[in-house]
């Protein structure tokens, strides 16, 4: 993870984040590294979508439309940052609890086509999976324990305390993107397998 040593790298050698690799920032190396991951995987749902149900048999059209769209919303997210404006949108409500509600409900309401899936490409499907977890756990997991620690006696600790020069706050930042990236590099795999297995 390149990316990661530079950003981290960036604050101990000068004290600031070298801007292209900010993780926070809008139009940033990682941010475009993001959504062209988004995008790939969005891109590879909308070429199966058409094609004869004889060739893809599995999963539904109504689960492929479901979540190309929610893979192209996360890319326009990731360029545009709409989450670090939602706060002020939802009247102070915190925007990682609305995206994990809508996202389990998603998961909920389509666990029929996970199971076909699982019977018929285990191996992809685990691969989706695990992506997920490492995405949901390391990227959510590590914004709401901040969150948590915020708001009880850490919260000096999280911005004050440096080891090597960079706050915990950074070695956060740099853990939770680096999460996000491995789930999405996974996902992304594990659908460039499932295209594969039927154009082999």
């Amino acid at each position: 993870m390149l990316i990661v040593f530079v950003y981290l790298g960036s604050i101990a050698v000068t004290g600031q984040v070298y801007s292209p690799v900010d993780f926070n920032g809008q139009g940033t190396l990682p941010s475009l590294l993001q959504a062209l991951h988004f995008l790939m995987i969005g891109l590879l749902i909308l070429w199966v979508l058409p094609q004869p149900r004889t060739r893809f048999p599995h999963p539904s059209r109504s689960f492929l439309t479901t979540f190309a769209v929610l893979v192209f919303y996360a890319a326009f997210d990731e360029l545009f940052k709409i989450h670090l404006h939602l706060d002020q949108w939802l009247a102070g409500q915190n925007w990682k609890w609305l995206y994990l509600s809508l996202f389990t409900a998603l998961m909920v309401w389509r666990y029929r086509d996970f199971v076909t899936l699982w019977h018929h490409y285990r191996r992809e499907t685990c691969f989706v999976l695990i992506g997920i977890g490492i995405f949901v756990l390391g990227g959510y997991g590590s914004e709401i324990l901040k969150d948590i620690l915020l708001k009880g006696s850490y919260s000096r600790a999280i911005n004050q305390e440096y080891i090597v020069g960079i706050s915990i706050e950074n070695f956060r930042a740099a853990f939770e993107e680096s999460s996000e990236l491995v789930g999405e590099n996974l996902i992304l795999y594990a659908c460039l397998q499932f295209v594969g297995k039927h154009l082999g």
